[in-house]
């Protein structure tokens, strides 16, 4: 088997495990993609093909809420941006960006880093890894 065809193996399971956490059917994936029925049928079953990159990431977006993760398992890593993708530093950047608003209040600051950094302490236990905010570091908390 090629490296290729056992790339998109690899999109049909994690395709498959996305689903199943979902509790979707095809129908589901349909629905919730725009996709036609042909072409979902051919993604969900792995079959290498010249998509195009709306396609997949219409597909990506309904899976994982991200545009990139069938591109990421053809690359082979994994479908969701998680530590040491390229989506975990524009999640910060989005809470960084909140942080920094006019438009919400002390109160409502404090309990969105409260937050992030119970989710972070979370991650990082995992993870072994933590986040780059920091309150102080960016002029928070």
């Amino acid at each position: 088997m090629t490296d290729h065809a056992e790339r998109w193996t690899d999109v049909r399971t994690a395709i498959g495990t996305a689903m199943a956490d979902k509790g979707w059917a095809q129908a589901d994936l349909i629905r919730a993609s725009g996709v036609s029925d042909y072409t979902i049928r051919k993604i969900v079953n792995g079959e290498p093909g010249n998509y195009r990159d709306s396609i997949l990431a219409k597909v990506s977006k309904a899976l994982w809420g991200d545009a990139h993760g069938i591109t990421r398992i053809l690359e082979g890593g994994e479908p969701s941006a998680g530590a040491g993708h390229e989506g975990e530093d524009s999640s910060d950047e989005v809470v960084v960006a909140i942080l920094r608003s006019q438009r919400i209040t002390d109160d409502q600051r404090d309990l969105l880093l409260t937050m992030y950094r119970g989710a972070v302490a979370r991650t990082a236990g995992a993870k072994g890894s933590g986040s780059p905010i920091h309150g102080e570091h960016h002029g928070f908390g």
